[in-house]
C-alpha cells in the first residue's frame, strides 16, 4: 500500500472511530460506516482489515468495550449502566464480548483500579532471569527497541493469531527496552505484541483503556516440539488511534504478578 494511500485510509477510518466514540450507544451498519468513510461497503471491509486488523463491525465492538472500560474505571459506573451506555442490548452479550476482548469480566475490571498500585509495586520488584542457555526449550526470546525517555513498563505477550485480544497466554515484563524471554511456551502458533505503558501520575491511569504509550509486534511465532524461537526484533512506535487497541489493558489483567513469577521470580 502506497504511503499516501495508507494515510488517506487512516484518515477515513479515524472519522468512523470518532463517530463510534461520540455515540457508542448507536449501532452503525456497514453502510453507515462506509458512508462516513466515503468508501463502498466492499472497500470499507478491505480497508478496515488492512489498517486495523478488524472488520468494521468488530472494531465497533472493540471501541465500545474500550468506552465501557473508561466508564467502569474512571466514573465507577455499574456494569449494567456501562453495558447499556455503550450500546449493548443485554448484560450477557456485553459480559461475553468484554471478557473475550479484555481477558477479564467487567466486574473484575471495575475492581482492578484498587489493586493497580500493589500490582505495579510487585512488578517493580521483579528479579529477571535472563536467557543463559540458547537451547532452553519452550522459550521465545528477542529484543525490544523503542523510546526510553519516560519511565515505563514494557509488556510483551503471546496471543492467538490475529489482532491482540483477551489475555496473553505467556509474556514478559521489562522496565526498559532490551532483551526479553518468555518461558514455558507450549507448542502452537501465536502472534507476539508489545506495549509500553508509561508510569502514570494517578493510580487509575494504570487501568484506563488506550494507555499504551508505544506499541509494536504482530509477528507470527511458531513453537514446534519445544524448539526455542530466538532473535525476534520488536520495534516500538507511538501508538496511533487507528491501530488495533491492545484491549487487554495490560496492567489490569488478573494475576499478572503470578505470571511474572512463573516467567522469572519476584524478590522477597
Amino acid at each position: 500500500m502506497r504511503a499516501i494511500t495508507e494515510a488517506d485510509h487512516r484518515d477515513r477510518i479515524l472519522r468512523v472511530l470518532d463517530q463510534v466514540r461520540s455515540e457508542p450507544e448507536r449501532t452503525l451498519s456497514l453502510a453507515d460506516m462506509a458512508d462516513i468513510a466515503a468508501l463502498s461497503p466492499f472497500h470499507a471491509v478491505r480497508v478496515f482489515r488492512e489498517i486495523t486488523g478488524y472488520t468494521p463491525a468488530a472494531i465497533q465492538t472493540a471501541v465500545r468495550v474500550q468506552e465501557a472500560k473508561r466508564l467502569l474505571a474512571a466514573e465507577g459506573s455499574s456494569v449494567t449502566d456501562a453495558c447499556y451506555a455503550v450500546g449493548f442490548n443485554s448484560l450477557g452479550s456485553f459480559s461475553q464480548r468484554f471478557t473475550a476482548l479484555a481477558g477479564m469480566k467487567p466486574s473484575e475490571y471495575r475492581n482492578a483500579v484498587a489493586n493497580a498500585d500493589e500490582l505495579a509495586d510487585d512488578l517493580s520488584r521483579l528479579h529477571r532471569q535472563p536467557l543463559l542457555r540458547m537451547h532452553e526449550r519452550h522459550t521465545v526470546s528477542g529484543r525490544i527497541t523503542g523510546d526510553a525517555s519516560r519511565p515505563a513498563f514494557y509488556f510483551v505477550g503471546l496471543f492467538p493469531p490475529g489482532p491482540p485480544q483477551g489475555r496473553p497466554l505467556r509474556g514478559d515484563i521489562l522496565d526498559a527496552p532490551g532483551n526479553f524471554v518468555i518461558r514455558h511456551v507450549p507448542d502452537g502458533l501465536f502472534a507476539i505484541y508489545c506495549a509500553a505503558v508509561a508510569h502514570p501520575e494517578k493510580s487509575i491511569d494504570w487501568v484506563m483503556p488506550d494507555s499504551e504509550w508505544q506499541t509494536g509486534g504482530g509477528q507470527t511465532v511458531r513453537m514446534v516440539c519445544g524448539m526455542p524461537v530466538h532473535s525476534l526484533e520488536i520495534e516500538l512506535r507511538p501508538r496511533i488511534p487507528v491501530m488495533a487497541p491492545l484491549t487487554t489493558t495490560v496492567m489490569a489483567i488478573p494475576n499478572l504478578a503470578e505470571d511474572a513469577r512463573f516467567n522469572h521470580r519476584l524478590a522477597v
